[in-house]
């Protein structure tokens, strides 16, 4: 996104908050009517994750000269552990490395399958809305080593949910998806991983 486009979106963001507000209807309430520097605190902090993830979403799902690529619903996988170097997400854990998917349910549902994770080492897939929340978590922790399959639905999907298939809700239609399975600093846990996730 061109820096000047980034620099003005908190702004268009807040006025437009600002036109909207002066256009609700009045109630009787006695409640003190919200000072614009408060309403314009209210839109920053409402718009900002937005503003983020799209930012996220336009690197890494739209912009095809990105060295780390994927189209919406393709899933890239990283293939080595993350280093200081790597910037792409805050404070990345350096003992698994990550696969990223960014998600859009417009057109329809899409089925995830999570095979079993024999060996039983940690292993995560976190769904993070556009907002930055956080709605569901899928893993050791959770859902242990059995792996699922499971229908991804968007906040107003309505339809067949077929046996066998667990939904999980977005809370937004486009949501971004982070995998990562520990592999540790033992060479041949490395080694195999990116045999198993080879070019």
């Amino acid at each position: 996104m061109k820096k000047w486009i980034q620099s003005l979106l908190p702004v268009l963001i807040i006025v437009l908050v600002v036109i909207f507000s002066s256009c609700t209807k009045k109630d009787d309430s006695t409640e003190e009517p919200k000072s614009l520097t408060e309403i314009a605190a209210d839109a920053y902090v409402y718009g900002r994750p937005l503003l983020e993830s799209y930012e996220n979403m336009y690197s890494f799902a739209i912009d095809n000269t990105n060295n780390q690529y994927a189209p919406v619903n393709e899933l890239y996988i990283i293939r080595k552990p993350s280093t200081p170097k790597d910037t792409w997400v805050v404070s990345p854990n350096a003992e698994t490395p990550y696969m990223r998917s960014w998600i859009n349910l417009t057109n329809d549902a899409i089925v995830l399958i999570i095979p079993e994770i024999k060996d039983k080492r940690y292993w995560v897939c976190q769904l993070m809305d556009v907002y930055t929340n956080n709605f569901c978590y899928l893993g050791a922790r959770t859902t242990k080593w059995e792996g699922g399959k499971y229908l991804l639905t968007g906040p107003e999907w309505k339809g067949y949910i077929p046996d066998g298939l667990t939904q999980i809700s977005s809370t937004t239609i486009c949501f971004i998806s982070f995998g990562q399975k520990k592999i540790g600093f033992k060479s041949h846990w490395l080694r195999n991983y990116r045999r198993t996730y080879k070019d």
